[in-house]
Parts: structure tokens; sequence; C-alpha cells
């Protein structure tokens, strides 16, 4: 038998192990103490969550759809990026989405405390976020709020990333 072993981190921040067996659709999850591995050197603060948060709210307002949204650890250049989807980015390109990212960045008060430069605007069908509404659906899991770390989700490497909502 052929088996899948996963890393998540649920919403107390406990680490859970997922193990599927490559023909079943469930999963077996169980609290397991899991090897470790390298963690992003570069540390994502509650603050930074926050700030993230405020400016997805903000774009929900402004009526810019926000589908997907994570914090996700670039090892190169030992940063965190914003990423954010939303289907302006299919309609009309990387360009205008980001400026309209960036008009409602600047009108949230009190100021946004994170830097307008971790924003990464990326289509809904970006690999990485079917990959994890992929899982979403096949494990039927829930993953906002949720902390990945150290994993692959369909062959991308996630060393660290915390998932605010992925749709």
């Amino acid at each position: 038998m052929t088996f899948h072993c996963d890393g998540l981190w649920s919403k107390t921040g406990q680490k859970k192990a997922v193990i599927k067996h490559i023909t079943d659709k469930k999963p077996w999850i169980f609290t397991q103490q899991l090897p470790s591995f390298t963690m992003a050197t570069t540390t994502l603060v509650s603050q930074e969550i926050e700030e993230g948060k405020r400016l997805i709210d903000a774009l929900n307002a402004a009526n810019l759809s926000v589908d997907s949204a994570l914090w996700i650890y670039a090892p190169e250049p030992e940063t965190w990026r914003l990423m954010l989807t939303s289907p302006l980015h299919d309609r009309e390109g990387s360009l205008k989405t980001y400026g309209e990212i960036l008009s409602v960045f600047r009108q949230v008060k009190p100021d946004l405390k994170i830097d307008w430069i971790a924003l990464v605007a990326v289509s809904p069908k970006h690999e990485l976020i079917e990959g994890l509404r992929q899982s979403q659906q096949d494990w039927n899991l829930n993953l906002s709020g949720t902390r990945l770390t150290n994993n692959f989700v369909d062959r991308t490497w996630i060393e660290d990333a915390y998932i605010y909502q992925i749709k």
C-alpha cells in the first residue's frame, strides 16, 4: 500500500499529520509529533496577520473580490508575501489588479503596517491556489486560519504560509 503524508497546523497551533492512502479520497487525520524540518528564518508575526486581514476586508468592502489570500514565505530573498487572488486579474491583467489593490491599500485608515511591496496579485487559477483548493475538496477541509509548514501542495514546496481563505 502507498500512503501520502502531509503536516498541517490546526487553528489552535497544534501540528497534525494527514495520512491518506493514495487511492482513498478521505484522509486519516491524527495528532502526531512530526519530524523537524527547517523553519522560515523570518517570522510572520500576529500584527502582520491582522494587518493582512484588514486589507482583505477593505478590498472586499471596495467590491474588489478577493477569492483567496495567504501569507507565503519566499526563501529567496527571505521575505513574506501576501498573495491575493481576484477574478479581476484574469479579466484585466496584473497591472490593473495591482493598481486597484494599491488604491484601496492607500485608503485604509489607520494606515496599514505592512509594506505594499509584499503584495502579490495572482490569478485564481494559479497552480498553488488550485492545489490548495483541490486539497480542501479532496479532504473535506477548510484551510482558513491554517498555518502550513514544510509541505508540498501540487508540486509546490511551501516552507511556511498562513492561509486566510481559499475559495
